[in-house]
């Protein structure tokens, strides 16, 4: 950079402002389409499948051209574009032929569309289409709009008979307003847990995590209160371990080294706070959950026992089936809890190491970062997300497997992937 020069070189690339509005476009379908369950809860759910199905196809033709034709970094190449695209090409080939098999089952095409996205993140921060600090203002809006609408009604049910209606989806059988989802009991009333728009509220948990990790750093102190809030009403376990974990490790990202050191007593006292009040809250609440926590453990033991098995017998990933009853046939299948061995329940063995690997591979840049001068925000946001949410490949779906991994946590990696030949900070990519 030189003088007044605004523009970003990454990659030998100059990064100029956002050119179009196709990445804001591509943002907000992922949020009312795929991040959300609002195509349910309004009706659109015809229209969700038609656009993502033409997203996948679009995503899949432009990121296997743009693999074919641009120039990235070598660590780019091996640490982001070749575990992605194993992810990608097994997946595809799995459920391209179990849909050819059983057309039921074309709904499993879904789990390709994040991937697809991830592998075009570095052609459109080439392309210099791509904005991370507008797209983590989009995320904080969004999530403060759908939390204040979706506790609204939440209270309005709970205190005041606000109306609902009966709704099914693939995870189960609901009560929902327009803004609130609500889990229905077997006497058809809601359960008390908070979803707002979100599957599973242990989903919602995951999310409001890096919510919380940005209000801080942005000290937009309403927000931050919202989502702890939103927070402590999900009684998600994952989403109380993440919490003591971000309130342990947040200080590394805020504090430089000579003020940690300076700080040592707030922060150790940080961390007692954290593992005392709400660690003992969450060993009652593990302790709890039979169900769940039984589920849970016999994932992670069926996938090490079964993996080696699996991998001989379906190299290229289990029979797939429309139903986990159905699945539970197969006596190799060991569940959807475990995110690594999902992965090779869906996509095979690339799959399974493509995923693992840059699982590692995000987790390491995050640690290594810890010691990072002058990070922006957004980066800091990123970097603490990832060791917080890293307990949740113990759950179904984790924030890797979604399309915002790709819009908000990909251009922080690559842009650490290519350190080497950065001359600027990321603060406008």
């Amino acid at each position: 950079l030189t003088g007044g020069n605004s523009n970003i070189i990454i990659m030998n690339i100059s990064f100029q402002p956002q050119k179009t509005h196709l990445v804001p476009v591509l943002f907000w379908m992922t949020i009312i389409f795929q991040f959300s369950v609002f195509k349910d809860m309004w009706g659109i759910a015809g229209l969700s499948r038609i656009a993502n199905i033409g997203l996948l196809i679009l995503l899949s033709i432009l990121c296997i051209t743009s693999l074919l034709s641009n120039k990235f970094d070598k660590r780019v190449w091996a640490f982001y574009l070749i575990p992605g695209f194993l992810v990608f090409f097994g997946m595809m080939v799995n459920i391209g032929y179990n849909v050819i098999v059983d057309t039921a089952l074309a709904s499993y095409f879904g789990l390709v569309l994040p991937w697809a996205t991830f592998l075009m993140v570095p052609f459109l921060i080439k392309a210099g289409l791509i904005n991370a600090k507008s797209l983590w203002k989009q995320f904080y809006f969004f999530m403060v709009t759908a939390l204040l609408l979706a506790l609204t009604e939440y209270f309005l049910v709970l205190f005041a008979n606000y109306p609902l209606r009966l709704l099914t989806i693939p995870n189960g059988v609901f009560l929902t307003g327009r803004f609130a989802l609500f889990h229905m009991l077997e006497d058809a009333t809601p359960h008390e847990r908070f979803y707002a728009c979100f599957g599973e509220p242990g989903t919602l948990a995951m999310y409001l995590l890096p919510a919380i990790a940005y209000a801080f750093f942005y000290k937009r102190y309403f927000g931050m209160i919202l989502f702890l809030v939103a927070l402590y009403f999900t009684k998600s376990l994952g989403g109380m371990i993440g919490l003591v974990m971000l309130i342990v490790t947040l200080p590394f990202f805020y504090f430089s080294k000579k003020q940690l050191v300076k700080s040592f007593t707030v922060v150790a006292v940080l961390a007692t706070l954290a593992i005392v009040f709400v660690g003992q809250n969450l060993k009652g609440q593990y302790d709890d959950r039979d169900d769940s926590k039984a589920t849970r453990e016999d994932n992670l033991r069926g996938a090490i026992t079964n993996l080696s098995t699996a991998i001989v017998s379906y190299p290229f990933g289990l029979p797939l089936a429309e139903s986990t009853e159905k699945s539970e046939r197969n006596s190799l299948y060991f569940g959807s809890n475990f995110t690594l061995g999902y992965a090779f329940i869906t996509g095979g063995i690339a799959a399974f190491l493509g995923y693992t690997f840059f699982l590692l591979v995000s987790l390491g840049v995050s640690i290594i970062s810890i010691s990072g001068k002058n990070l922006t925000n957004e980066q800091k946001t990123v970097f603490l997300s990832i060791i917080v949410l890293f307990p949740f490949i113990f759950q179904r779906m984790t924030v890797w497997d979604s399309s915002m991994f790709a819009f908000l946590f990909s251009p922080m990696i690559i842009q650490f992937l290519s350190k080497p030949v950065a001359t600027a900070s990321l603060q406008e990519v």
